[in-house]
């Protein structure tokens, strides 16, 4: 049986549906993967699904340290990622 994921190098699988839906909502996989690595919100939304997502405070934590630059902070910022583990089902802005 083939999987529906594909994976890329950081170790975040994307779905068929993720990759479509995020090429359309303008969402780079760089940004997916720094809102995956470094999410501090997370919440159950049914199954084995989890709602992730970086507030303000940590983005503001990591430009401050150095591990992103403001301009990819920025647009991390409000981005929302469903995850099954470390399978991505879609993302989107909120």
């Amino acid at each position: 049986m083939q999987s529906d994921a594909t994976q890329p190098s950081c170790g975040i699988r994307f779905t068929s549906h993720a990759q479509l839906r995020s090429q359309q909502r303008g969402l780079r996989e760089s940004h997916l993967n720094v809102v995956y690595d470094f999410a501090d919100l997370e919440l159950h939304v049914g199954g084995s699904c989890r709602r992730l997502s970086i507030s303000g405070r940590e983005l503001r934590r990591l430009v401050k340290e150095g591990m992103l630059a403001p301009k990819e902070a920025e647009r991390c910022k409000n981005v929302s990622l469903i995850v099954d583990g470390s399978t991505l089902i879609t993302a989107y802005r909120h």
